[in-house]
């Protein structure tokens, strides 16, 4: 762990905690099994007068789009699922060849489309949504979490720490390799 003080006052600022490249490679490929199982299986199943209904996140954005809300179904499936599968994937992109000493090809725009990806990528908004609707939903029916919420809480953990990693080791590390693999670089 690596600590900031103040140049001042010499007063502590706060510690930074280093993960290695492998870590960071770990964390993205755990958070893609996260948002396939998240999307594979069901969200909730609610039991409504005996009757039960499993729901995925895609059925359930479907169903929202049927209902006249396409707007908020389209906003809800990037924010919960486009922005994410593309953090992730552009953090696979970057790491794998990083972890083995080799810059990608697209370097430079995939980390910076990985800046813009990281603000729009709102899963813990999605997961503190769906657990206020499972606890509103309580009331009128049966409401069984499925394994797509744990794996959305996973995804929200292992998302929340490749934020915090930042993208600040990537370029430290991918900058010198581009060089070197390209003297052009700084031109």
């Amino acid at each position: 762990a690596r600590s900031g003080y103040c140049q001042r006052c010499g007063a502590h600022l706060g510690r930074g905690h280093m993960v290695s490249l492998h870590g960071l490679l770990a964390f993205a490929l755990a958070a893609l099994v996260c948002l396939v199982i998240g999307n594979l299986t069901p969200l909730v199943s609610l039991d409504m007068r005996g009757v039960p209904h499993a729901v995925s996140l895609p059925q359930a954005l479907q169903l929202t789009a049927q209902t006249g809300h396409l707007g908020i179904a389209l906003l809800a499936g990037l924010c919960a699922l486009g922005f994410p599968f593309l953090m992730i994937g552009l953090r696979v992109y970057v790491l794998w060849p990083l972890s083995r000493g080799r810059v990608p090809r697209y370097f430079v725009p995939a980390m910076h489309l990985l800046r813009h990806a990281t603000l729009w990528s709102m899963v813990e908004v999605f997961m503190l949504s769906a657990l206020v609707a499972i606890v509103r939903s309580a009331s009128f029916a049966t409401v069984v979490p499925g394994a797509a919420l744990l794996a959305y809480a996973g995804l929200t953990l292992l998302l929340t720490s490749l934020t915090a990693a930042g993208l600040h080791t990537l370029w430290k590390i991918g900058v010198p390799l581009h060089e070197a693999a390209s003297p052009a670089w700084a031109d």
